[in-house]
């Protein structure tokens, strides 16, 4: 059997004029590649608020604890949010992400 991932993040697009879901996933046993970049990102700031037809991102990271998520507007996406995004589409697999239902952001 496998050894469960050291490190598990998801990041997921929604939103827009169609309302289009995109999502990717990364698992690694490389925790010490990835938590500099986990820690840089300001999980604890205040997201900005999200116009109509505007993309959303949604970054959770389920391992390595303690888990964190955040839901940023596009506009808020850069610095590390940003870094952390592109590693994970660039390094990580295209997945079906769930349909999520009147969730706020998470942080901590």
């Amino acid at each position: 059997m496998a050894e469960p991932a050291e490190v598990r993040i998801q990041v997921t697009r929604s939103g827009g004029v169609a309302g289009i879901r995109r999502g990717w996933c990364v698992e690694s046993q490389e925790a010490d590649a990835w938590e500099p970049l986990v820690a840089a990102c300001p999980w604890d700031a205040e997201p900005e608020s999200v116009g109509a037809d505007r993309f959303v991102w949604l970054i959770e990271v389920a391992a390595p604890p303690p888990v964190r998520t955040a839901r940023l507007p596009e506009g808020a996406v850069h610095g590390p949010w940003r870094e952390l995004v592109e590693r994970v589409r660039e390094q990580g697999e295209p997945v079906r992400p769930a349909r999520r239902h009147g969730r706020r952001s998470e942080h901590g």
